[in-house]
């Protein structure tokens, strides 16, 4: 062992070159392996989110609508929609709003200036972040709520919408607080929490993003006036969903909502889940298949240079391993020092490039699902193990060969 590390320090520009060298392979295919698995995780949350078959569901996605009337008309095709038997139409939308209550409460401004540190809204942390949900929406997504915790409260006459509260603001917000948005004067009364493993899907995309954390969040119902208001509508396009449950006939009933939209001078796009996830899944897989061959050709070329500088090393060594075996050790102690030294240059590299790359990933700041993390906590951790091993095994085999070759009487005079 003391002959393995006295050997890496006495040739340390070499060792140097060689940890460089095999950190970029190990880099490449960490990065590689834990994107493409981050992406099945993602794909595998967002799938098991879906309570039915999301052959059955369907996103609308609006090109044209005309101005200032887009709420109305957004709505009234969800209304018509929903005319067919077993047909549900539902939508939700993330946004950022005051609450008057909380607005300018101490408590709520000094945790979310903790929260929204090193976010875009890190200079208003009187601020909530809101997910707006159409009920009927739970009743084919798996969540710990059902449709039932959405129904109106009345409490003196006076009707309020409920609302949960994530968990990170379980101390300062309680049940059955009032808080009123600020710009329509909606009321909600605090109804419970979220719990720290709830999530929802991503505002910008339900299925090409990450699911989000709900911990942070508020979750609550559409207002009345939100139904028709243009911009809450706007910002729920390619968010809404069509449940056609188990209808036969789902094609006409598809053809005649685009008839019915066509009639209100609204061009959209009625797109299935399964066939977008499906696609999605494909252009995935062609990223992820360049991202090998890439990762994987660079480092073919890193471990040929890696073994060409150990083949070039055993061969100037020669007068060092032959004065060792003048002193008692045998041709399989070279052998073991010889890998045991490769095992250190392999070990250094692996740990250092997959520590560099845990810790970067861990310090992003994600609202949404860390698969990133949760990913190299687990298969790429394995993989990466693996591939080390694997590595180990290529560079040491030549190095090996060679001495195994050589006779006692060649390295005791060095070749000469």
């Amino acid at each position: 062992m003391n002959f393995a590390f006295k050997s890496i320090w006495k040739e340390k520009c070499r060792s140097l070159l060689m940890i460089l060298l095999i950190s970029i392979s190990v880099f490449l295919i960490l990065r590689v392996v834990t994107t493409s698995f981050a992406f099945k995780i993602q794909q595998k949350m967002i799938k098991s989110m879906f309570k039915t078959n999301m052959g059955r569901i369907y996103r609308l996605d609006f090109s044209s609508i005309p101005p200032g009337k887009e709420g109305e008309k957004i709505n009234s095709i969800k209304e018509f929609a929903m005319r067919y038997e077993n047909v549900s139409v539902s939508a939700y939308d993330e946004t950022t709003l005051y609450f008057k209550e909380l607005k300018n409460n101490k408590e709520y401004r000094e945790r979310n200036a903790t929260i929204l540190k090193g976010t875009i809204l890190e200079d208003y942390p009187g601020i909530s972040d809101v997910v707006m949900i159409e009920p009927n929406m739970l009743n084919y997504i798996n969540f710990s709520l059902e449709e039932n915790d959405f129904k109106p409260i009345l409490i003196d006459g006076e009707e309020y919408l409920p609302l949960f509260v994530g968990s990170k603001y379980s101390d300062i917000i309680k049940v059955n607080t009032i808080l009123t948005i600020e710009y329509n004067n909606t009321k909600y009364i605090v109804k419970g929490y979220l719990g720290d493993n709830d999530i929802w899907f991503n505002d910008s995309d339900p299925i090409t993003d990450t699911p989000i954390k709900l911990s942070t969040k508020f979750f609550a119902p559409f207002s009345a006036s939100d139904k028709t208001d243009n911009m809450t509508q706007l910002s729920t396009v390619g968010k809404i969903f069509i449940n056609l449950g188990e209808n036969k006939n789902h094609l006409k009933i598809l053809e005649e909502i685009d008839k019915f939209a066509l009639n209100e001078n609204v061009k959209m796009r009625i797109s299935n889940l399964a066939e977008f996830m499906e696609l999605w899944e494909k252009s995935q897989k062609n990223i992820a298949k360049f991202g090998y061959i890439l990762a994987f050709t660079i480092t073919f070329c890193s471990l040929v240079s890696v073994i060409a500088s150990l083949c070039v090393s055993v061969f100037l060594r020669k007068k060092e391993f032959g004065i060792r075996i003048a002193y008692g050790y045998s041709k399989k102690d070279i052998i073991c020092s010889v890998i045991f030294e490769n095992l250190i240059l392999v070990g250094i590299s692996t740990i250092v490039v997959y520590m560099y790359y845990f810790l970067k990933v861990q310090a992003m700041k994600f609202t949404t699902v860390n698969v990133l993390l949760v990913t190299l906590k687990s298969y790429s951790l394995w993989i990466i193990t693996i591939f080390a091993l694997l590595v180990l095994i290529i560079i040491s085999i030549l190095p090996i060969k060679l001495i195994s070759e050589y006779q006692p009487v060649d390295l005791i005079d060095g070749g000469e």
